[in-house]
């Protein structure tokens, strides 16, 4: 598969019509299944017909044309048409003859769907970009799913099939849909908060932080992974402390097999279905819980198995999507960082909670952002009692009154963290790691000073790290500019700015191989 640009395309199989600026045109060809052609703005004085078309190809490795320039160079966003159209693709004669030649060629694939996110992200008409690339990646990934599934007669070809396969899934939501937040220019309000601008369906943004799968949640302990499901359906009760007078809840989770689900009030599920698109689509079924006036309360009843599960709660109605990443449904939920975001304008938050054979496993999730304020209570069949009880009431506007004071101590953008309504209402508050995931700048360099000082204090004294675990004391010493521990197998690096406010990368990462040593002087998210 080679990625060419052809600095002219003249076929006689298209119309005027289909040839006009900004359109996905398609020449079909006897060796390739598909063929992207975009139009760049500032070539058409030069040349009228000068399109620059991205294609893959099953004939060979080699490249032909023009070396590429920079996609970023290449691509000042013409809109594409209205209704995309599905480029057709053109399956080999013999699928058998692929070997392992031909399949080392998926790096080109994977090059071509980044150069093609290159030119989604440089648009203005942001759903038809993402609709292209995405219809691009499908067909690939579909292709590769085709073909090499039935390579049967080469050993090669099923070795590198899951793969190639895993790195189209990738593709697709890494690329396809980003794996951070996209960066936009945000408004702001005279206090300095951030303005939200909620938009549409083509705004939705499917990133690993509001995704919802089985594949994304395999990483979690076994202990909350086994599908055992002997528990018994586990009663709750929603108490509305809101004066809002349309407050509604939501519960969503991963069932025994793990499958997305909706839990209703009256007991019913809802399991949404993308119908195999790898665009959000909007859950048209109605999967909110109205809640009574303040005051009241609903009882509910769980089932015996749900895991990474949500009760959301919010002020007004809340809009989910969901996808297909190529593993089945995934759930597309709010994104507090995304100002585009449908749910921009609704104050919103949610309990995390998991429920396996008897044991529950829940919080109040307040790591990455404030919202409504919530608070709850376990009641044991003992009647022991254990609450959790939350913020404050009104917590958002006093918080964001706090930061308006500390960015006039320090002069760094504490109010950026809060985010207002379309009226400039504070409706809740970013942690520093989000707002760094949107805008590395706001507060770049905060922690060096200190970092640096801490850094040559341990230069000429121990630090004494108690583990208490097993391990016991540890001693650590700056040696190199990286911090030494007894007993670990390799130094660590100083934390930037993202390492201290996440806590999850730099020095504070584990990978599956670290060190017991490693893992127990890294503190846990």
């Amino acid at each position: 598969m080679a990625i060419t640009r052809s600095s002219r395309i003249r076929s006689s199989t298209s119309s005027p019509e289909d040839t006009k600026p900004g359109y996905i045109h398609h020449k079909p060809s006897a060796n390739s299944f598909t063929s992207v052609s975009t139009w760049s703005p500032r070539h058409r004085r030069r040349q009228q017909r000068q399109p620059y078309r991205y294609e893959f190809r099953h004939s060979g490795c080699r490249s032909s044309g023009r070396k590429l320039r920079s996609p970023l160079q290449s691509a000042r966003s013409a809109p594409l048409p209205k209704e995309p159209q599905l480029i057709p693709t053109h399956p080999m004669k013999d699928p058998k003859s692929y070997n392992a030649r031909n399949l080392r060629c998926a790096d080109q694939a994977i090059d071509a769907l980044e150069t093609l996110d290159a030119l989604a992200r440089e648009s203005s008409d942001k759903i038809r970009r993402n609709a292209a690339l995405a219809f691009a990646a499908t067909q690939t990934f579909n292709y590769f799913v085709q073909h090499f599934g039935n390579a049967t007669s080469d050993d090669t070809a099923k070795l590198h099939k899951h793969e190639i396969i895993q790195r189209l899934n990738v593709a697709l939501l890494t690329s396809s849909f980003s794996a951070v937040p996209s960066a936009h220019k945000h408004s702001v309000t005279p206090e300095g908060f951030t303005k939200v601008h909620p938009g549409g369906l083509e705004d939705v943004e499917v990133t690993t932080g509001n995704l919802l799968s089985e594949a994304l949640s395999k990483g979690a302990s076994r202990v909350l992974t086994d599908r055992g499901s002997d528990s018994r359906p586990l009663p709750i009760r929603l108490v509305n402390n809101l004066n809002a007078g349309n407050a509604k809840a939501y519960i969503t989770g991963l069932d025994s097999s793990g499958k997305v689900f909706f839990i209703l009030d009256h007991g019913d599920y809802i399991y949404p279905d993308a119908r195999s698109s790898r665009l959000p689509v909007k859950i048209a079924k109605n999967v909110a819980i109205s809640l009574p006036s303040k005051g009241g309360s609903l009882s509910i009843t769980l089932p015996p198995f749900i895991r990474s599960g949500r009760i959301y709660f919010s002020d007004d109605d809340l809009q989910f999507f969901v996808v297909d990443i190529g593993d089945g449904n995934s759930l597309v939920q709010p994104s507090v960082t995304n100002m585009r975001d449908p749910n921009a304008n609704v104050s919103w938050g949610f309990v995390e909670f998991t429920y396996i054979k008897n044991l529950l496993y829940a919080n109040i999730s307040y790591v990455d952002f404030v919202g409504i304020v919530l608070g709850m209570k376990l009641v044991t069949k003992d009647g022991k009692i254990q609450t959790a009880a939350g913020l404050e009431a009104e917590a958002v506007v006093k918080i964001c009154d706090d930061l308006v004071k500390q960015r006039k101590i320090d002069n760094f953008e504490w109010t950026s963290l809060c985010i207002a309504d379309t009226t400039g209402k504070p409706i809740r508050v970013l942690s520093p790691g989000n707002q760094y995931d949107i805008n590395p700048g706001v507060f770049s360099g905060y922690w060096r000073t200190f970092v640096d000082k801490v850094w040559e204090n341990y230069t000429t004294r121990d630090l004494v790290i108690d583990t208490q675990s097993k391990v016991g004391m540890v001693k650590c010493r700056v040696i190199g500019q990286e911090l030494k521990c007894d007993g670990h197998d390799r130094g660590l690096p100083k934390p930037d700015d993202k390492d201290i406010w996440g806590c999850n990368s730099g020095p504070f990462a584990i990978s599956e191989n670290a060190s017991l040593v490693h893992t127990t002087i890294v503190p846990p998210e």
